[in-house]
């Protein structure tokens, strides 16, 4: 296959498909269709359908060969069909479609789509593809490059060696909800955060953040301003009213996310999270070295896609049992998962650098079972100063603080 792909074809482009299209169809059988398309990326990860109950598109029955593709898809929030309740899967795929589904299966935006193929697997989609060449790409897209998840263990091990770190992160999250919010009439809350931690792996994280969220006030933005500490001793956060700017600080109970030990035995799994992650759902692909700051790095792509978090937490699961109790606590949370992301590697530490990720998380249920959406965020983190934080000290005056407990107690009938 030639790694500059025109991946088709002498046909009429065109965005909507017509009667041209249809006729040119079966002049040439080796058009890629639509239920071509969805087929071949279920049969090369492959997933299962976990809903019964998903009901197929008006023009496809049980018994076609696209049945359970178009089904797993659906289940997963991936493809809806037409607005007439149709799929259409003997109709060619375009180029715009095709990205189109790629961009939900690995979170990213549709935009991005055609520069990833591009400049990482050497493609450029015609507006009809080539059933054979789009077979062998879908192949392609959708396996582990073994050389690039060798790297990523080796960095994870690498990473694990060292006794402290340091990390700047940022992060913008958007969350759509189901219907719009009371303050604002408007679906959409936007949230900026930058956060910087100390990792030690004896005594603990220091963390602090600034955090911005837009479109849910009238008045405007609004700051919240964080500092937390995550030690042996426990979990404490200060936080600041944003209507009085005064700073509080709290010690959490041990129902409240995870506690320090649990944290570092997390820390520990890290190499058993990466074996898991081996699964084919989960792709890495080597991007060779590129310069940053003027030294030669390594740079990996990683892309996952879970149907539920209960799917992702079985997965990590056949590394890491003790996960495994976790997921009747997820009974009724239902979300698909997608991420992308890209890891920069220092190829003498062979510690990590840089990483970029996006997270689109798209929930399901009526809004009384869940209020939003779509959550779509955009990671980056830096690492530096490995070995270099001498201690986490916790403020003497915050060792007495009253616990707050979480979830509060539910209030006693008189």
């Amino acid at each position: 296959m030639k790694r500059k792909r025109i991946l088709a074809c002498t046909l009429s482009a065109t965005l909507l498909f017509g009667a041209g299209v249809a006729s040119a169809e079966k002049q040439n059988s080796n058009v890629m269709t639509r239920g071509d398309f969805v087929q071949a990326i279920v049969q090369q990860m492959p997933i299962l359908s976990e809903n019964p109950n998903v009901v197929l598109p008006t023009d496809l029955d049980e018994n076609s060969r696209y049945a359970k593709s178009v089904k797993v898809l659906m289940e997963r929030g991936v493809i809806q069909g037409y607005a007439d309740g149709t799929f259409k899967v003997e109709q060619p795929i375009s180029k715009q479609e095709a990205e189109w589904l790629l961009a939900r299966i690995w979170g990213v935006e549709f935009e991005s789509v055609a520069q990833i193929l591009r400049e990482e697997y050497g493609v450029e989609f015609d507006q009809v593809i080539d059933h054979t060449e789009g077979l062998e790409l879908i192949k392609e897209i959708f396996t582990t490059d073994q050389a690039a998840y060798d790297l990523v263990m080796k960095s994870t091990e690498a990473q694990m060696n060292q006794d402290s770190y340091r990390s700047e992160i940022t992060q913008n999250a958007v969350m759509e909800f189901k219907e719009p919010i009371p303050e604002t009439q408007t679906k959409t809350m936007e949230m900026e955060s930058n956060v910087t931690m100390d990792f030690h792996k004896k005594e603990g994280i220091h963390l602090q953040s600034v955090s911005k969220i837009a479109s849910m006030l009238p008045d405007g933005p609004m700051e919240i301003k964080m500092e937390q500490y995550i030690v042996p001793d426990g979990m404490y956060i200060k936080m600041q009213n944003p209507e009085t700017g005064e700073e509080t600080w709290m010690k959490m109970d041990d129902s409240f996310l995870f506690s320090f030990d649990q944290m570092m035995e997390m820390q520990k799994n890290s190499l058993e999270v990466n074996k898991a992650l081996l699964n084919k759902q989960v792709f890495y692909r080597d991007l060779g070295t590129e310069v940053m700051d003027g030294n030669k790095v390594h740079k990996v792509a990683l892309r996952m896609s879970f149907g539920s978090m209960k799917e992702m937490i079985d997965m990590l699961s056949q590394q890491i049992p003790e996960l495994s109790k976790q997921t009747t606590e997820l009974d009724g949370q239902e979300v698909s998962i997608s991420l992308s992301g890209l890891m920069w590697i220092d190829p003498n530490s062979l510690l990590p650098i840089q990483v970029e990720q996006d997270i689109v998380m798209h929930f399901k249920g009526d809004l009384e079972q869940q209020p939003l959406n779509i959550m779509k965020m955009h990671q980056s983190a830096n690492y530096y100063d490995f070995n270099q934080v001498d201690s986490i000290v916790l403020p003497k005056s915050l060792k007495n603080k009253e616990i707050l407990h979480f979830p509060a107690p539910p209030l006693k009938a008189e």
